[in-house]
């Protein structure tokens, strides 16, 4: 994780095991502060209103920017919601910036392979199809919960 490194995608801090009061072991990511909060919340506070229509394409493409770029790298993030897309603004009055973060179930796609993964974890009502159905899924099961997330930005309501 340490090796993304695109303005779109939260930037890897540390990773580190603890254990729980029953002696298990967690692996935990750390990734940058991100001052803005999560997309969820500025859905649910901006969301669904035509003035704001240019702000939420704009937070778009650079979700879109950052998925092309794990996809690039092999990675299935696997867990697209809005509660997993950061905001930031430099100081006041930057420019919004969306990071994908929350890499805790992402996969690896074997080299060269569109979709080759089967099961795992994420979010039904942001989870392709095939996810559902225990099939193979991949890259294209992303592109499907952007296109859920994009729904949610422009109505305010999830799409299923």
């Amino acid at each position: 994780m340490a090796r993304f490194n695109h303005r779109n995608l939260a930037k890897f801090v540390e990773s580190f095991d603890i254990k729980d009061s029953e002696g298990k072991n967690t692996h935990v990511i750390v990734l940058e502060f991100c001052n803005d909060g999560d997309l969820d919340s500025y859905i649910r506070a901006y969301g669904g209103k035509e003035e704001n229509l240019g702000t939420f394409i704009d937070i778009f493409v650079q979700i879109w920017e950052g998925v092309k770029s794990l996809h690039a790298q092999g990675l299935v993030h696997s867990d697209l919601k809005p509660a997993n897309i950061f905001l930031h603004r430099e100081g006041r009055t930057g420019p919004l910036i969306a990071k994908v973060g929350d890499f805790g179930v992402a996969n690896w796609l074997p080299d060269g392979e569109a979709s080759l993964l089967v099961g795992g974890a994420g979010t039904w009502p942001y989870m392709a199809p095939e996810r559902l159905t225990r099939n193979k899924f991949g890259k294209r099961s992303d592109i499907y919960a952007l296109g859920t997330i994009l729904y949610e930005m422009l109505y305010k309501r999830m799409a299923f």
